[in-house]
């Protein structure tokens, strides 16, 4: 483990402070956790949209291959 002492034998007076501040501070914002949830909800929205364009573009292609289907049909039974 580090000596404490070691901060105020090294800086004058005024820096120690301001370092034992930014200590605190990086400890902070290391147990912060709020951006990481942003990041997570960030990245599960855009897999659903992946996944909700690949679904429509599949189920849209089916649907338009049903009506061309039926538009045959309806073609070729109906008299000309």
């Amino acid at each position: 483990m580090k000596d404490n002492n070691f901060i105020e034998n090294t800086l004058p007076e005024d820096q120690v402070e301001s370092q034992e501040i930014n200590t605190k501070e990086m400890g902070s914002l290391l147990k912060d956790q709020s951006g990481v949830t942003l990041i997570e909800y960030a990245l599960l929205a855009a897999l659903i949209a992946i996944v909700s364009i690949v679904m429509i573009t599949g189920v849209g292609q089916s649907v338009n291959r049903t009506f061309s289907v039926v538009n045959s049909a309806l073609t070729s039974a109906t008299p000309g």
